[in-house]
């Protein structure tokens, strides 16, 4: 162990003065300001709170104003959600309270044991602050949970794979809660990093788990990295041995070889079921994979919210997969590490992802993957290519809207030209922020989002001018992506041919919408795409409410249709979270990230063509990807669904 520094996560700082109490996410660099009357002094608190939290503090006041910003919502003593607030103000009875805040530090106000009147002071929407007066002078606490977007330490690791066992073991560190709420994302964190060096460091203030759970595995570089990500996820140490889950109530499961599949359905498992029994906790509402499969298992979900994991483990291991399968999330990708210590400092952003890990010569996934990204090798090879340069925070910092994003396409066709700024203009791109033509001065390529689309693929962009994100194409293409993404980009899509145009137009919309890299490779329109970087990075964020989501039709016959939604999971939609349709269409349930999720019943062809043109998703239609700006017809789905009923027939 050492004594090395490891980085605040949040702070507070009161301005005596105006009142003005200061709460930053010092790792995310983000902050925002409550407003507190004649506040006294700022006192440490213990973090106690129902929630999780990296910090506390405690302040006394009659009276404090949260900023528009913030987005309030009020929950009890037991964090059951108790709705919002307006402009008529709102009488909240004596008792423990919890004002949540998020947006932008996630935050939580405590009113312990007092009553309290809220409102807004203007339409929340036009700007209005939140004021919450107490009858008295009351003592409130506020504490604040970082993002958690980066490592907040450094841990280094020598040439042994004995200590890279250890390192492994301390990685769950940035975990927030080891119960079956660490499903979601938000309270899983970024692991710390890992750096080469002499001997064995990990720092004295990481919180290295201990929940029960040992892995063993031969003492190989390779074993180690296989079974990372599980070992990660279950705040296990990690110990040499033949390859098993070992708990401390006596259970051993053991892994099976080939190791990666046995590794990856525990891990697959243990998130899924998580997420199930977490319905007892923070978050109780009705959920698709929960009435898909909770009758068929042989404990009640809820009743294991308060068990130790072990004992958790216990029960999960007794399902068998046939039950699991149909709502086992789409995993985001898979990291090929090479079976050495150089790749050692890679293994924390897969991590971060809860991406799957391979060995240069492991036998392929037996499930389909997004993107499966390697560190050695060609870049236009089969898998796409992890490169370290791609997770510099620094190149993710500011993240462009759509009516902020600058995207440059290169062409040197003037029909692909007029094909390209068609298709952007249906998007919500600001039309001042594109610009389509020849490669030159006159098409600027430090954009947000950059085409590369002559013919040669020679529209390279000079060093110093890269994009966020770019699409190369032709015989060089993949190489191309690698010198971006080594230089300032964070992912490039490679093309080695060059698509039709209709294709291009559609990657380019699809890019622009949201979607990431490795989902738009994923969908198969272009030929042998290659990701190179960060294959989930999306360079465009859409605004609240919208989620990029693929709509998935399959025929039954030229007049009935099963409907199916899936949100890809990304750096902004991760694995665990969930989503949900908020249409007149769609049942009233999330989903979890990554899911299939089948609309009840059997939808009409006019209702497949209403539910397509209205949400403007990606879908497919049996066989056929339909771009978000095209127009679904009657006749185009019975005619998809006519080649479909042929082809099974």
């Amino acid at each position: 162990m050492t004594s090395r520094d490891v980085s605040s996560l949040v702070s507070f700082s009161l301005d005596a003065d105006t009142g003005e109490l200061t709460i930053s996410d010092d790792l995310a660099g983000l902050s925002f300001s409550v407003t507190l009357a004649d506040p006294g002094t700022l006192t440490a608190a213990p973090q106690s709170l129902l929630f999780p939290v990296d910090d506390a503090v405690a302040l006394t006041t009659d009276e404090l104003v949260i900023p528009p910003d913030a987005n309030a919502r009020l929950r009890d003593e037991t964090g059951e959600y108790r709705g919002e607030f307006s402009t008529t103000p709102r009488e909240i009875p004596e008792g423990t309270h919890y004002i949540e805040l998020g947006r932008i530090v996630k935050t939580y106000v405590v009113l312990p044991r007092t009553s309290a009147t809220a409102g807004y002071d203007a339409p929340h929407a036009d700007g209005g602050s939140l004021r919450v007066s107490f009858p008295e002078r009351t003592r409130v606490v506020v504490g604040a949970r970082s993002r958690h977007n980066r490592p907040h330490a450094t841990i280094t690791v020598p040439d042994d794979p004995r200590a890279l066992m250890s390192a492994v073991g301390a990685l769950g560190a940035s975990v927030k809660e080891w119960s079956a709420e660490r499903s979601w994302p938000t309270l899983r964190g970024h692991p710390p990093a890992i750096e080469r060096g002499d001997e064995l460091a990990i720092p004295d203030g990481l919180s290295v788990p201990d929940t029960g759970v040992t892995i063993t595995v031969p003492e190989t570089y390779a074993d180690v990295y296989r079974i990372a990500p599980l070992a990660f996820y279950l705040g296990a140490t990690v110990e040499p041995g033949e390859p098993a889950i070992r708990l401390d109530n006596g259970y051993t499961h053991a892994l099976s070889r080939p190791l990666e599949p046995a590794v990856d359905r525990a891990l697959a498992r243990c998130l899924l079921l998580d997420t199930l029994v977490r319905t007892n906790g923070y978050y109780s509402f009705p959920r698709y994979e929960y009435d898909e499969i909770a009758a068929a298992l042989p404990f009640y979900p809820p009743k294991l919210y308060d068990r130790p994991i072990p004992d958790q483990l216990l029960e999960y291991f007794e399902v068998s997969w046939e039950t699991l399968a149909p709502v086992v999330p789409r995993w985001p990708a898979t990291a090929v590490l090479a079976p050495s210590i150089e790749d050692a400092p890679l293994l924390p952003h897969a991590l971060n992802g809860l991406w799957r890990v391979r060995i240069d010569d492991s036998a392929p996934t037996p499930s389909p993957t997004i993107a499966t990204m390697a560190t050695r090798g060609s870049p236009d090879a089969d898998t796409g290519r992890l490169v370290r340069e791609a997770f510099d925070p620094e190149r993710v910092e500011s993240r462009a809207t759509p009516d902020t994003a600058t995207v440059a396409v290169a062409t040197d066709d003037p029909d692909r030209a007029a094909a390209f700024r068609n298709r952007l203009d249906t998007t919500a791109l600001d039309p001042d922020n594109v610009t389509v033509g020849r490669p030159g001065a006159s098409v600027p390529t430090a954009v947000d989002l950059y085409y590369d689309d002559t013919r040669d693929g020679t529209a390279t962009p000079a060093r110093g001018d890269e994009p966020t994100v770019a699409v190369t194409t032709g015989d060089a293409a993949g190489d191309t992506a690698l010198e971006l993404v080594r230089a300032r980009s964070v992912a490039a899509l490679a093309l080695p041919d060059r698509p039709a145009t209709d294709v291009a137009t559609g990657t380019l919309e699809l890019l622009a919408d949201g979607h990431p890299p490795a989902s738009v490779a994923d969908y198969g329109e272009v030929n042998d795409a290659v990701v190179v970087g960060r294959p989930n990075y999306t360079p465009v964020v859409q605004p609240a409410g919208y989620v990029p989501a693929v709509g998935l039709v399959d025929s039954q016959s030229t007049t009935e249709h099963i409907l199916r939604y899936r949100v890809n999971p990304s750096d902004d939609r991760p694995l665990g979270g969930s989503t949900r349709n908020t249409d007149d269409f769609s049942a009233e349930v999330y989903r979890l990230t990554g899911v299939d999720f089948r609309e009840p019943g059997v939808y009409s062809t006019d209702e497949i063509v209403d539910v397509a043109n209205r949400d403007h998703h990606a879908c497919w239609i049996n066989s056929q990807l339909v771009y978000p700006s095209e127009t679904v017809t009657a006749s185009m789905v019975r005619k998809s669904a006519r080649n479909a009923l042929q082809d099974s027939a």
